[in-house]
């Protein structure tokens, strides 16, 4: 299984030899990696810098979102992993500031909120509101459901209000 892995992300990363983390950010999203997606801003060398690299993939990864219907789960997934990463003990430990990280929160947050209005223009299904489902099953599926996590899963549940969108619960 181990060897599985290392393989797959070298394969990757032979595809995506870029330094650019923005590109690597939009590429591993669309191809299908969101969460290795979000965690690739997780380094030193972009603290001073989130801001333009969030900026810079969340322009891209919303012209992907227009274009390519099929990656608006995979977008909403990366999306929200970096919303979590950027509110949680990952900030910290990357040594982003709590500045920048806001300023970074709020694009993010505003960028979700056009991608549900053109979700609604478009009369699709609420993607985003599969993929929190998706992402809440998972935490509710730590320890068998008898964890801290999976409490804090309910809770987000009875807070989610499908008419104001997935952007009200991080803004």
């Amino acid at each position: 299984m181990y060897n599985c892995i290392v393989w797959k992300m070298n394969s990757l990363l032979e595809k995506n030899r870029s330094l650019d983390f923005s590109d690597n950010l939009v590429n591993l999203t669309v191809n299908g990696y969101p969460k290795l997606a979000a965690d690739t801003i997780l380094n030193q060398t972009v603290c001073g810098k989130l801001n333009l690299v969030i900026g810079s993939s969340i322009q891209r990864l919303y012209i992907e979102f227009i274009r390519n219907k099929e990656s608006r789960e995979n977008i909403y997934e990366a999306l929200i992993e970096i919303t979590l990463n950027l509110i949680g003990i990952e900030r910290e430990k990357t040594g982003f500031s709590e500045k920048e990280s806001k300023s970074a929160l709020l694009k993010i947050v505003n960028i979700l909120e056009k991608m549900e209005e053109t979700e609604r223009e478009d009369k699709e299904k609420k993607v985003a509101h599969r993929v929190i489902q998706k992402l809440l099953d998972e935490m509710k599926s730590v320890m068998m459901g008898n964890s801290l996590v999976n409490k804090i899963a309910e809770l987000i549940e009875e807070e989610i209000d499908e008419e104001v969108g997935i952007g009200g619960l991080f803004g």
